[in-house]
């Protein structure tokens, strides 16, 4: 049985338990780790993650978007969509450089399958006709510091984002 109280004393939370009793700090990082799986943990949308991580507002040429990732402590966020080439160019002009696509390859790669909820399902390594741009050092309100890769796929049209930041 769960017993909540407060001591205004020292303005801090006990949670007791019927055989023990834990501080706030333990038992926050009790539920933290219990809580870890291995899928993303990002309660954020895609038009979210878009508007933090490329470019605010979204333009309105954007369509198809989808995205997934993680938010919180830094970032890792996949996101795909379609663009107008003039908003494609304003996004890569924000301080993305030409990069070989085989250089950042792995940065595209998801980190585990719950995270492919795309449709069509993610797979930009099986593009042949792609150009791939890298920007280094970005910041924005979820780090201080992150790597962004874009890659577009000419022949389909797509747009893939991969961004992390620590």
């Amino acid at each position: 049985m769960l017993n909540l109280f407060t001591s205004h004393r020292k303005r801090f939370h006990t949670y007791q338990f019927s055989f023990h009793t834990y501080n706030q700090g333990v038992f926050l990082i009790a539920l933290l780790i219990s809580g870890c799986g291995s899928g993303p943990t990002s309660a954020n949308t895609p038009e979210k993650m878009f508007t933090e991580v490329l470019q605010k507002p979204i333009p309105d040429s954007i369509t198809q978007l989808q995205g997934v990732g993680d938010t919180w402590q830094g970032y890792q966020v996949f996101l795909r969509f379609q663009a107008a080439k003039a908003d494609i160019q304003s996004i890569l002009q924000s301080g993305y450089k030409s990069v070989d696509c085989d250089a950042i390859s792995s940065d595209f790669r998801l980190p585990d399958p719950s995270y492919d909820r795309f449709d069509p399902p993610w797979q930009p390594q099986a593009i042949s006709s792609n150009q791939c741009w890298t920007a280094n050092s970005v910041s924005n309100p979820w780090t201080g510091s992150g790597t962004h890769h874009v890659l577009i796929d000419q022949q389909a049209k797509w747009i893939y984002f991969a961004g992390l930041g620590i």
